[in-house]
Protein backbone atom coordinates (compact mmCIF):
# COMPACT_ATOMS: atom_id res chain seq x y z
CA UNK A 1 0.00 0.00 0.00
CA UNK A 2 3.03 2.50 0.82
CA UNK A 3 4.09 1.50 -2.76
CA UNK A 4 1.11 3.27 -4.09
CA UNK A 5 0.80 6.34 -2.21
CA UNK A 6 4.88 6.80 -3.24
CA UNK A 7 5.59 5.79 -6.70
CA UNK A 8 5.93 8.53 -9.70
CA UNK A 9 5.00 5.38 -11.39
CA UNK A 10 1.67 5.63 -12.88
CA UNK A 11 2.48 1.75 -14.19
CA UNK A 12 3.92 0.51 -11.36
CA UNK A 13 1.14 2.04 -9.38
CA UNK A 14 -1.73 0.57 -11.04
CA UNK A 15 0.13 -2.74 -10.93
CA UNK A 16 -0.38 -2.23 -6.69
CA UNK A 17 -3.71 -0.88 -7.03
CA UNK A 18 -4.83 -4.03 -8.77
CA UNK A 19 -3.45 -6.40 -6.75
CA UNK A 20 -5.02 -4.67 -3.41
CA UNK A 21 -8.12 -5.05 -5.24
CA UNK A 22 -7.61 -8.86 -5.82
CA UNK A 23 -6.82 -9.45 -2.82
CA UNK A 24 -10.25 -8.56 -1.42
CA UNK A 25 -12.96 -10.59 -1.93
CA UNK A 26 -15.45 -9.74 -4.38
CA UNK A 27 -18.80 -9.09 -2.64
CA UNK A 28 -20.97 -6.09 -3.04
CA UNK A 29 -23.78 -4.09 -1.88
CA UNK A 30 -26.67 -3.83 -3.82
CA UNK A 31 -28.87 -0.85 -4.85
CA UNK A 32 -32.23 -1.81 -5.07
CA UNK A 33 -34.47 -1.28 -8.21
CA UNK A 34 -36.44 1.45 -7.18
CA UNK A 35 -34.20 2.82 -4.63
CA UNK A 36 -33.62 6.83 -5.21
CA UNK A 37 -30.02 8.50 -5.36
CA UNK A 38 -29.35 11.82 -4.88
CA UNK A 39 -26.98 14.16 -7.06
CA UNK A 40 -26.05 18.05 -6.06
CA UNK A 41 -24.62 20.20 -9.02
CA UNK A 42 -23.47 23.87 -8.62
CA UNK A 43 -24.39 25.97 -10.95
CA UNK A 44 -22.48 29.47 -11.98
CA UNK A 45 -23.95 33.06 -10.90
CA UNK A 46 -24.96 32.95 -14.85
CA UNK A 47 -25.65 29.23 -15.90
CA UNK A 48 -28.88 28.60 -15.57
CA UNK A 49 -30.12 25.29 -14.82
CA UNK A 50 -31.03 24.12 -18.39
CA UNK A 51 -27.25 24.21 -19.29
CA UNK A 52 -26.77 20.99 -16.51
CA UNK A 53 -28.47 18.73 -19.31
CA UNK A 54 -27.67 15.04 -18.03
CA UNK A 55 -26.27 16.00 -14.93
CA UNK A 56 -24.70 12.82 -14.78
CA UNK A 57 -21.24 13.97 -15.64
CA UNK A 58 -19.17 17.03 -13.58
CA UNK A 59 -17.45 19.37 -16.37
CA UNK A 60 -13.27 18.98 -15.94
CA UNK A 61 -12.19 21.75 -13.85
CA UNK A 62 -14.27 20.59 -11.00
CA UNK A 63 -13.67 16.82 -11.27
CA UNK A 64 -10.07 17.62 -9.24
CA UNK A 65 -11.13 20.29 -7.00
CA UNK A 66 -13.69 18.23 -5.77
CA UNK A 67 -11.51 15.21 -4.87
CA UNK A 68 -13.42 13.19 -7.35
CA UNK A 69 -12.49 9.59 -8.22
CA UNK A 70 -12.30 9.56 -11.71
CA UNK A 71 -10.60 10.51 -14.65
CA UNK A 72 -11.54 13.17 -17.25
CA UNK A 73 -11.59 10.88 -19.72
CA UNK A 74 -13.68 8.48 -18.59
CA UNK A 75 -16.84 10.59 -16.51
CA UNK A 76 -19.19 8.77 -13.80
CA UNK A 77 -22.48 9.87 -12.14
CA UNK A 78 -21.66 11.17 -8.02
CA UNK A 79 -24.54 10.14 -6.03
CA UNK A 80 -25.34 9.63 -2.75
CA UNK A 81 -28.00 7.59 -0.49
CA UNK A 82 -29.69 11.04 0.85
CA UNK A 83 -30.43 14.61 -0.26
CA UNK A 84 -28.38 16.06 2.30
CA UNK A 85 -25.18 13.88 2.08
CA UNK A 86 -25.37 15.21 -1.56
CA UNK A 87 -25.61 18.71 -0.49
CA UNK A 88 -22.68 18.35 1.87
CA UNK A 89 -20.14 16.86 -0.96
CA UNK A 90 -20.44 19.98 -3.25
CA UNK A 91 -20.32 22.37 -0.07
CA UNK A 92 -22.57 24.86 -1.26
CA UNK A 93 -22.59 28.72 0.32
CA UNK A 94 -25.65 30.80 0.82
CA UNK A 95 -26.64 32.30 -1.99
CA UNK A 96 -24.96 29.20 -4.50
CA UNK A 97 -27.43 28.01 -7.06
CA UNK A 98 -27.92 24.36 -7.32
CA UNK A 99 -29.63 21.74 -9.10
CA UNK A 100 -30.48 18.58 -6.75
CA UNK A 101 -31.41 15.57 -9.13
CA UNK A 102 -32.63 12.30 -8.06
CA UNK A 103 -31.93 8.87 -9.79
CA UNK A 104 -33.91 5.83 -9.61
CA UNK A 105 -32.66 2.30 -10.00
CA UNK A 106 -34.39 0.07 -12.97
CA UNK A 107 -31.82 -2.60 -12.46
CA UNK A 108 -29.97 -4.26 -9.45
CA UNK A 109 -26.79 -2.78 -9.06
CA UNK A 110 -23.78 -4.28 -7.35
CA UNK A 111 -22.01 -1.87 -5.75
CA UNK A 112 -18.24 -2.64 -3.97
CA UNK A 113 -17.94 -1.57 -0.24
CA UNK A 114 -14.30 0.42 0.00
CA UNK A 115 -13.06 1.64 3.13
CA UNK A 116 -15.43 -0.30 5.55
CA UNK A 117 -14.19 -2.67 8.37
CA UNK A 118 -15.63 -6.54 8.04
CA UNK A 119 -17.78 -6.14 11.27
CA UNK A 120 -19.48 -3.09 8.85
CA UNK A 121 -20.09 -5.09 6.20
CA UNK A 122 -21.44 -7.91 7.66
CA UNK A 123 -24.40 -6.11 9.27
CA UNK A 124 -26.36 -6.23 6.26
CA UNK A 125 -29.47 -8.29 5.65
CA UNK A 126 -28.72 -10.22 2.45
CA UNK A 127 -26.40 -13.23 2.82
CA UNK A 128 -24.94 -12.17 6.83
CA UNK A 129 -24.18 -15.08 7.24
CA UNK A 130 -22.06 -16.08 4.02
CA UNK A 131 -20.51 -12.73 4.92
CA UNK A 132 -19.10 -13.45 8.51
CA UNK A 133 -17.75 -16.55 7.05
CA UNK A 134 -16.36 -15.34 4.36
CA UNK A 135 -14.44 -12.30 6.07
CA UNK A 136 -13.34 -14.10 9.39
CA UNK A 137 -11.36 -16.05 6.64
CA UNK A 138 -9.80 -12.95 5.30
CA UNK A 139 -8.24 -11.58 9.35
CA UNK A 140 -6.39 -8.82 9.52
CA UNK A 141 -5.14 -7.80 6.28
CA UNK A 142 -8.74 -7.03 5.00
CA UNK A 143 -9.33 -4.17 7.63
CA UNK A 144 -5.88 -2.84 6.84
CA UNK A 145 -6.51 -2.87 3.26
CA UNK A 146 -9.80 -1.10 3.76
CA UNK A 147 -8.74 1.22 5.64
CA UNK A 148 -6.28 2.68 3.86
CA UNK A 149 -9.15 2.42 0.94
CA UNK A 150 -11.37 4.44 3.83
CA UNK A 151 -8.54 7.15 3.75
CA UNK A 152 -7.99 7.57 0.41
CA UNK A 153 -11.36 8.05 -0.57
CA UNK A 154 -12.21 10.15 2.56
CA UNK A 155 -9.84 12.87 2.18
CA UNK A 156 -11.14 15.76 1.25
CA UNK A 157 -8.21 17.40 -1.15
CA UNK A 158 -6.58 16.14 -3.80
CA UNK A 159 -3.91 14.14 -2.37
CA UNK A 160 -5.35 10.75 -3.14
CA UNK A 161 -7.10 11.88 -6.32
CA UNK A 162 -4.87 9.55 -8.70
CA UNK A 163 -5.29 6.93 -6.55
CA UNK A 164 -8.74 6.72 -6.23
CA UNK A 165 -9.60 7.61 -9.82
CA UNK A 166 -7.33 4.74 -10.94
CA UNK A 167 -9.03 2.01 -8.17
CA UNK A 168 -12.21 3.37 -9.63
CA UNK A 169 -11.57 2.55 -13.57
CA UNK A 170 -10.23 -0.34 -12.07
CA UNK A 171 -13.49 -1.69 -11.14
CA UNK A 172 -15.22 -0.55 -13.40
CA UNK A 173 -13.37 -2.40 -16.31
CA UNK A 174 -14.56 -5.81 -15.02
CA UNK A 175 -18.36 -6.79 -15.38
CA UNK A 176 -19.97 -8.06 -12.64
CA UNK A 177 -21.08 -12.23 -12.66
CA UNK A 178 -24.77 -12.35 -13.79
CA UNK A 179 -26.89 -15.34 -13.80
CA UNK A 180 -28.82 -15.27 -16.99
CA UNK A 181 -31.77 -16.32 -15.32
CA UNK A 182 -31.65 -12.68 -13.64
CA UNK A 183 -31.69 -10.16 -16.29
CA UNK A 184 -32.75 -7.57 -13.37
CA UNK A 185 -29.17 -7.08 -12.09
CA UNK A 186 -27.42 -4.72 -14.43
CA UNK A 187 -24.00 -6.76 -14.52
CA UNK A 188 -21.89 -3.30 -14.23
CA UNK A 189 -20.29 -2.35 -11.19
CA UNK A 190 -20.87 0.90 -9.13
CA UNK A 191 -18.29 2.08 -5.72
CA UNK A 192 -19.97 2.58 -2.74
CA UNK A 193 -17.62 4.47 0.09
CA UNK A 194 -18.32 6.42 3.08
CA UNK A 195 -19.46 10.12 2.83
CA UNK A 196 -16.53 11.70 5.11
CA UNK A 197 -18.60 14.92 5.23
CA UNK A 198 -21.69 13.73 6.42
CA UNK A 199 -19.70 11.95 9.24
CA UNK A 200 -17.69 15.10 10.27
CA UNK A 201 -21.18 16.74 10.70
CA UNK A 202 -23.15 14.55 11.97
CA UNK A 203 -21.53 13.44 14.89
CA UNK A 204 -20.04 9.82 13.34
CA UNK A 205 -23.12 8.70 11.32
CA UNK A 206 -22.55 6.89 8.31
CA UNK A 207 -24.12 7.64 4.81
CA UNK A 208 -22.75 6.61 2.04
CA UNK A 209 -21.95 7.58 -1.27
CA UNK A 210 -21.97 5.37 -4.76
CA UNK A 211 -20.53 6.40 -8.07
CA UNK A 212 -21.97 4.74 -10.77
CA UNK A 213 -19.93 3.89 -13.93
CA UNK A 214 -21.26 5.77 -17.50
CA UNK A 215 -21.89 2.55 -19.02
CA UNK A 216 -24.47 1.81 -16.66
CA UNK A 217 -25.78 5.14 -17.16
CA UNK A 218 -26.15 5.08 -20.85
CA UNK A 219 -27.33 1.61 -20.69
CA UNK A 220 -30.28 3.24 -18.29
CA UNK A 221 -29.31 1.28 -15.02
CA UNK A 222 -30.16 4.19 -13.48
CA UNK A 223 -32.55 7.42 -14.43
CA UNK A 224 -33.51 10.80 -13.76
CA UNK A 225 -36.87 11.24 -12.67
CA UNK A 226 -36.62 14.43 -11.10
CA UNK A 227 -34.68 17.76 -10.48
CA UNK A 228 -34.94 21.07 -8.60
CA UNK A 229 -33.43 24.41 -9.50
CA UNK A 230 -32.29 25.37 -5.62
CA UNK A 231 -30.82 28.31 -3.94
CA UNK A 232 -29.00 28.04 -1.03
CA UNK A 233 -30.48 29.74 2.23
CA UNK A 234 -28.45 28.41 5.05
CA UNK A 235 -24.90 26.75 5.28
CA UNK A 236 -23.79 26.78 8.47
CA UNK A 237 -22.36 23.83 11.22
CA UNK A 238 -23.06 21.28 8.84
CA UNK A 239 -26.19 21.97 7.99
CA UNK A 240 -27.99 23.26 4.50
CA UNK A 241 -31.04 24.93 4.19
CA UNK A 242 -32.48 25.24 0.05
CA UNK A 243 -35.28 27.43 -1.32
CA UNK A 244 -36.65 25.55 -4.50
CA UNK A 245 -36.59 28.40 -7.36
CA UNK A 246 -38.24 25.58 -10.00
CA UNK A 247 -39.00 22.09 -10.65
CA UNK A 248 -38.79 19.71 -13.66
CA UNK A 249 -41.98 18.97 -15.14
CA UNK A 250 -40.61 16.22 -17.28
CA UNK A 251 -37.56 14.70 -18.61
CA UNK A 252 -37.30 13.66 -22.06
CA UNK A 253 -33.95 11.73 -22.88
CA UNK A 254 -31.35 13.92 -21.85
CA UNK A 255 -33.11 16.99 -21.57
CA UNK A 256 -34.54 18.42 -18.56
CA UNK A 257 -37.87 20.43 -19.04
CA UNK A 258 -38.53 23.25 -16.15
CA UNK A 259 -41.46 24.99 -15.14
Amino acid sequence: MRIIERTPNLELRKKQIRRAVQALPQVGNVVSVGQILFRASLLADDERPESVGRLSYPPEDKIKSFGRCNLPENPVLYTAAHEGAALLEVQPKVGTKCVISQWQATRVIVAIPLGYSADELVIQPEGMEYRRELYASYGKGFDQIHSRFNQWFGHLGEVFYEITATLTNILFEDPVHVDEKNPGYSGRMAVQYRSRRFAEVSGGQRADNVTICKASVDAGDVVPIAAHHCEVTKADGGRIDVKILSRTTSIEGDRLVWE
